[in-house]
């Protein structure tokens, strides 16, 4: 009879403790695997979000301004038409989106501020699709309308509705103050709390006209095409003689900090992983070691019969493979068909996002793949088998002739 045969009888005749262990190494890995495909979604959650919304692929700001941001520096912008002119001429962009950031407060209320965007809407409708966010009402409908659209969140906050008319103050590229009056045209809702705590947006020209930009915007945000090396675009923006001096030219991830804290939290959230199957591997380890204390008189007959050590270390551990790879096999199953709906439909993290700075959806959708399926399955077999050696071998010491004298 071979060991594989025999281990496989051993698994049936002791069904509760090998269910017992099958059970905890199948919810470790589908927990393992929930969590892996939650950190992706994440990750690609708010990679859209920065590109869409924030950053675009690549941003292009005078080099000073970021420094001096928080002083609304608009001298220190980037003009505009002969930047549009020189990146028109290379491939691999797909949308270029300039806008202007303009701090600015109610006349009526100076104590509420909001952030406005100068943008050219038909170039959004591409870039961030703003048109799919618009709940009410609708966009400006010329780039001369002194119109303006904010999310619901700050309509309720600013306490107006639509088609409401606000004047709003703000200080001048010359350092001086302006004030514009703009009618409510549209309504906007969008999936980001920080997004909804502080977009309204005016078209393009006017926001030049309104702040005495001239030809100025504060910044331009590129998108490139898919198969685009985003790294190597940037490189190649630099390189254009209208670019060269005086500008940051940064990618998105160049930009943001706290993607790279997510990239750099998978490698901590393996070592979670592999420590959770080994936790979960210690109910095998002391089923093991009961079966073995349980079996000496089983060990002892087949030692006496010229079964060695080594092929009684073999058979224990055949039986708890065994377990660990249908438990695992399941595991990802059941991993997979949970996920499938929060795949779908997402988990809501809407109320624990509120006031906090971050560039995440209120719903989150899990990233289910086959990578993940098939890394999670191989750790929890091998961690597993690795954590059945320690009594696989103690079975193998025990003499016969003390195996068979238990009782």
């Amino acid at each position: 009879m071979s060991l594989l045969t025999m281990a496989y009888r051993n698994i049936f005749r002791n069904k509760r403790r090998s269910l017992l262990s099958g059970i905890a190494i199948l919810i470790a890995t589908m927990s393992i695997l929930l969590l892996f495909g939650l950190i992706d979604g994440m990750k690609d959650d708010m990679k859209k979000n920065l590109i869409d919304f924030y950053l675009g692929n690549i941003r292009i700001r005078n080099a000073q301004y970021t420094a001096y941001e928080h002083l609304n520096p608009l001298m220190l912008g980037v003009p505009l038409s002969s930047s549009m002119n020189a990146l028109a001429g290379i491939e691999g962009i797909d949308t270029i989106a300039p806008r202007i950031k303009l701090p600015a407060g109610l006349i009526r209320d100076t104590e509420t501020g909001l952030l406005i965007q100068a943008v050219d809407f038909e170039v959004e409708k591409k870039f961030q699709h703003i048109d799919v966010y618009l709940k009410e009402g609708r966009l400006p409908e010329s780039p001369d309308a002194r119109e303006i659209v904010l999310t619901k969140w700050l309509l309720n906050k600013l306490n107006v509705n639509l088609n409401d008319k606000i004047t709003l103050l703000i200080q001048t590229k010359t350092g001086g103050t302006n004030a514009m009056t703009f009618r409510i045209c549209g309504v906007l809702e969008y999936p980001v709390a920080m997004l909804n705590s502080s977009s309204a947006y005016i078209p393009l020209r006017v926001g030049q006209y309104f702040a005495r930009m001239d030809d100025l915007v504060t910044e331009i945000l590129i998108k490139t095409k898919p198969a685009v090396d985003e790294k190597l675009m940037a490189q190649t923006i630099k390189m254009l003689p209208e670019l060269q001096r005086d500008y940051e030219i940064k990618t998105w991830k160049e930009i943001n900090e706290i993607y790279s804290f997510f990239e750099m939290a998978q490698g901590i959230y393996i070592v979670i992983a592999i420590v959770f199957f080994i936790l979960a591997s210690t109910v095998i380890i002391n089923t093991t070691l009961m079966v073995v204390f349980e079996r000496m008189k089983e060990i002892g007959t087949l030692g006496a019969l010229g079964m060695e050590g080594g092929e009684i270390t073999k058979l224990f551990f055949l039986e708890a493979l065994i377990i660990a790879c249908v438990a695992a096999f399941l595991g990802a199953i059941a991993g997979n068909i949970v996920g499938i709906p929060l795949a779908i439909y997402g988990i809501d993290f809407s109320g624990a996002m509120q006031g906090i700075s971050m560039e995440v959806s209120g719903v989150v959708r899990l990233k289910l793949s086959l990578v993940n399926t098939v890394l999670v399955f191989c750790y929890s077999i091998i961690v597993s088998a690795c954590a059945v050696l320690i009594p696989s071998r103690q079975a193998a010491h025990i003499k016969p002739i003390q195996a068979l004298r238990s009782t």
